[in-house]
């Protein structure tokens, strides 16, 4: 039998492309084997950051934080307006359902934002605060493909109570208001 040095390529192609897939396919047997990680980072699309730490399979913690800072100035009045806000936030999932890698989970939630602003023109500087109460709910699903990353969508209802303060007045405002509320993040679990 004479052997042609073309069986030999094909034979390596085919190992070359045999190999990597059954290492693949051995992987998720083997992630399954280990702990999941319990704690990660989340990224949210409303601008926050934050972690989440997995107690069990029914009940998670998800505390965040936003910031955000904007500036602007007009030139033919010289007027600066410069605003600050941090907003630190935390809420509770707890997991209902379960298909495969993904989990549904019904979210109870609390954050608390304040904000300052100030307002300088060539005559006078006016700074106000404003503090707002948030209480939430939402219903979502959390997809998790890999042992170190997942994604959630979540959707609910939203009331907040804000108050408002300009800094030497006696006024102060009040607002009560329900919103919708709508989430969508990535995780990075470690």
């Amino acid at each position: 039998m004479i052997i042609k040095p073309s069986f030999f390529a094909r034979a390596a192609l085919l190992f070359a492309l045999v190999a990597p897939v059954s290492a693949f396919a051995q992987a998720p047997a083997q992630a399954q084997a280990q702990d999941a990680p319990k704690s990660g980072l989340v990224a949210a699309s409303s601008g926050t950051v934050g972690f989440i730490y997995q107690f069990n399979e029914r009940l998670a913690v998800r505390p965040t934080l936003g910031f955000s800072h904007s500036s602007t100035s007009t030139d033919p009045i010289s007027a600066e307006t410069s605003t600050t806000s941090w907003a630190p936030g935390i809420s509770v999932l707890l997991y209902s359902q379960k298909w495969d890698a993904v989990r549904a989970y019904v979210a109870p939630g609390y954050e608390y934002t304040h904000s300052s602003s100030s307002l300088t023109t060539t005559t006078t500087t006016t700074e106000s605060s404003a503090n707002t109460n948030l209480f939430f709910g939402a219903v979502g699903a959390q997809y998790d493909p890999h042992p170190h990353f997942g994604a959630f969508g979540e959707v609910g209802l939203a009331y907040s109570h804000r108050s408002t303060q300009t800094v030497g007045s006696t006024t102060v405002g009040k607002q009560n208001a329900w919103a919708v509320r709508a989430a969508v993040g990535a995780i990075f679990y470690f």
